[in-house]
């Protein structure tokens, strides 16, 4: 299941989270990605809201041009990033 079929392709407001991957759509697992031309880090949350600006808690922040692996699991994936539309892309396998 690609980002944009199970949730939205970007951070559009900076500091307020976004579901990358409704629940159901990385059974299988999958994965999130900061593009390289990303100005920012972008965090991700696979339980529950991803939320500041540092690894921190259940959310991991990665960099421009990193690849983050999601574990198999029914729960949505939460992004965020400090700045306003920020893209990224994914994919959740099921």
């Amino acid at each position: 299941m690609a980002i944009s079929a199970g949730g939205d392709p970007s951070v559009t407001t900076g500091g307020t989270a976004v579901t990358a991957l409704a629940a159901g759509h990385r059974t299988g697992g999958g994965w999130i990605q900061n593009p390289a031309s990303a100005s920012t880090n972008l965090g991700i949350n696979e339980i529950g809201t991803a939320s500041g600006t540092t690894s921190a808690g259940n959310t991991t922040f990665i960099l421009p041009g990193q690849t983050y692996q999601l574990a198999p699991s029914g729960n949505a994936v939460s992004v965020i990033s400090s700045d306003s539309a920020h893209a990224f892309s994914g994919y959740g396998f099921q």
